[in-house]
């Protein structure tokens, strides 16, 4: 058991080690340096500049320095104005640079955590100004201490804030202020929001368009988006790591940064940074725009920091942007030919879809949009899909065409059978003629029915050449290994076969058919190949599954070799069809044009 004597001991030296401690940063706690002033510079653009882009230069806002801003920057000198207080930055100082160095915490945790400073990005009427009107719901990104998300709050009179923080601490803080707070956009279910603010943001963020596509995706069609940016652009992402220099935050290029051009000056600056929003996000129309000082609260070398930003107010137009997940994806050189084929607008079934297909829809107009999955879950089930189309019109369907009575009373001006009859097989055997009649009779008098397939290798391929046997084996030993396991296959159909069957049903017609090039690479096949090992591991028979599985191997090895010779391959092809229904029973169907080879003569 301890005594009295020694706890008594034992405290004296804590004072003392205390008293120490004091001392030292009293010692090396001398009053900062008054930040840089603000000036009207920081408030000012020069119109002239602009002559060439006239949507900034009718946009642009005209702020200044008010009494809120002096407020901010009086705080925060009074907070190093004492002896106390220039102890406390300092002790607050080292706690910084040692979490960051012996934790591997990162420059943005350590701050949260210490809540070493308060950040400035404008006051409430200069954000007023900008917004011009109210909304609902906010979702602020990188919310930060919840200073600015207050201000946002109050002049939107927004009744539900949620915020985006990766910063633990920071988010303990902003539940405080009584605001839901997340570290990531699926933790906030499928709310969708009336305005959404990325303050200072895209610079800061390691994929800043995918960051700008994911939040306006949750924002409804008109609203607000609001983005920060210090000018010129320099985007930087802050890390954590163990031992790193004393003093010296580690920082590191983001992966994915918005393409911004540099540029000499502040307004070209704006000019290139809009462009590059725009580009990442298309649908973003520039509604008002200011510049304005960002400011940080100081610490024992400065009263407070100063930078130059731009803040700009966008209205989000869903009908013009297509989601995050669609950025390559529903632009290919077939679905631009079936663009040409019909007339937008009206009601649209996209009767198997995935996301080239759905992709490609949410680029066109209409008046609404189904899309049948077989799912709930997967890649193409519905809940993913409906939260990829929130807020765009669009009726995620979950169904299966075997069913005589699926969607059986409803019609629409568009069908779309994207490689289904391909998929038919493998669900529903020797269904393909049904389908196909199935999907004719949704189609409405007038309506169009648009389909893409693949042409069977074994019927544009040659045996006899080196590179297509090599692609004829792959999907051979794939069919073989389904069949021995006695597992569903695919089937893909030849255009022939689509095209005789619609010849022979009264009010329908092929009103236009091509064929395009398809690439094959080392890489495309050996995916066609994981479809082989997963049948093979269902063959009950050893000695046939080792036979299998040797072939694969010998298969997936030439691949290999194509994949080291950077090979692809070009003459299989995929195809697509136009059917028209007359718009009155006994109406002459048009004339099909002659068929030709994309790319041919």
């Amino acid at each position: 058991m301890v005594s009295t004597r020694a706890l008594r001991h034992a405290a004296v030296a804590g004072v003392a080690i205390a008293t120490g401690i004091f001392l030292e940063l009293l010692k090396n706690a001398p009053a900062p340096r008054r930040g840089n002033p603000i000036r009207e510079l920081l408030y000012d653009v020069k119109l002239e500049r602009l002559e060439n882009e006239t949507m900034l230069a009718n946009t642009f806002l005209k702020s200044q320095p008010d009494a809120e801003l002096a407020a901010f920057l009086a705080e925060s000198a009074a907070a190093t104005n004492s002896t106390l207080g220039r102890v406390k930055a300092l002790a607050k100082r080292r706690l910084f640079w040692g979490l960051q160095r012996w934790l591997g915490l990162s420059r943005t945790d350590a701050s949260g955590l210490l809540s070493m400073a308060t950040l400035y990005v404008g006051s409430h009427q200069q954000f007023k100004d900008l917004v011009n009107g109210t909304a609902a719901s906010l979702l602020d990104v990188g919310s930060g201490t919840g200073t600015e998300t207050q201000k946002l709050a109050s002049i939107l009179e927004a009744d539900d804030v949620a915020c985006l923080e990766s910063s633990k601490a920071m988010r303990v803080t902003l539940r405080g202020l009584g605001f839901r707070a997340e570290a990531t956009p699926d933790e906030l279910g499928d709310d969708a929001f009336a305005a959404a603010s990325l303050l200072n943001v895209l610079d800061r963020c390691d994929e800043p368009g995918a960051l700008l596509n994911l939040v306006a995706d949750r924002v409804a069609d008109g609203g607000l988006v609001l983005v920060a940016s210090v000018l010129p652009y320099s985007p930087m992402v802050h890390e954590g790591r163990f031992l790193s220099p004393y003093g010296k935050a580690q920082s590191r290029r983001a992966k994915r940064p918005l393409q911004v051009k540099p540029a000499r000056t502040f307004e070209q600056g704006a000019i290139n940074f809009v462009q590059s929003v725009q580009a990442a996000r298309p649908g973003l129309e520039l509604e008002s725009w200011t510049r304005l000082p960002y400011v940080s609260s100081g610490d024992t070398g400065r009263t407070h920091y100063v930078l130059d930003q731009a803040v700009f107010a966008f209205r989000n137009s869903m009908s013009d942007a297509p989601p995050a997940a669609c950025a390559k994806r529903g632009d290919d050189q077939i679905y631009k030919w079936l663009g040409t084929h019909f007339e937008e607008g009206g009601t649209m079934l996209d009767a198997g879809t995935g996301f080239g297909s759905l992709c490609w829809l949410l680029r066109r107009s209409y008046d609404s949009l189904t899309a049948v999955t077989a799912t709930d879950e997967g890649m193409y089930g519905a809940k993913p899909l409906r939260e990829m189309t929130r807020n765009r019109n669009v009726s995620v369907v979950i169904g299966n065409w075997r069913d005589s009575d699926f969607l059986s009373d409803q019609t629409y001006d568009i069908v779309v059978a994207d490689y289904l009859f391909g998929a038919t097989e493998r669900y529903w055997a020797y269904g393909a003629d049904e389908l196909l009649g199935r999907l004719l009779d949704r189609v409405r008098p007038g309506g169009t029915l648009l389909i893409v397939g693949l042409e069977p290798y074994e019927l544009v391929l040659d045996r006899n050449d080196k590179d297509d046997k090599l692609i004829l084996e792959v999907e051979a030993v794939g069919d073989a290994a389904a069949t021995a396991a006695f597992e569903p296959n695919y089937r893909e159909l030849p255009e022939r076969w689509i095209s005789e069957r619609i010849a022979r049903t009264p009010s329908f017609s092929v009103v236009a058919t091509e064929q395009f090039p398809m690439r094959l690479t080392a890489r495309s096949l050996q995916r066609q190949l994981v479809f082989a090992r997963d049948c093979l591991v269902k063959i009950e028979d050893d000695g046939l599954r080792a036979a299998f599985e040797a072939r694969v191997r010998a298969l997936d090895k030439e691949l290999s070799v194509w994949a080291r010779k950077g090979k692809s391959h070009r003459r299989a092809r995929n195809y697509a069809i136009v059917v028209r229904r007359a718009a009155q029973e006994g109406e002459a169907a048009p004339k099909k044009p002659k068929r030709r080879f994309f790319g041919k003569n």
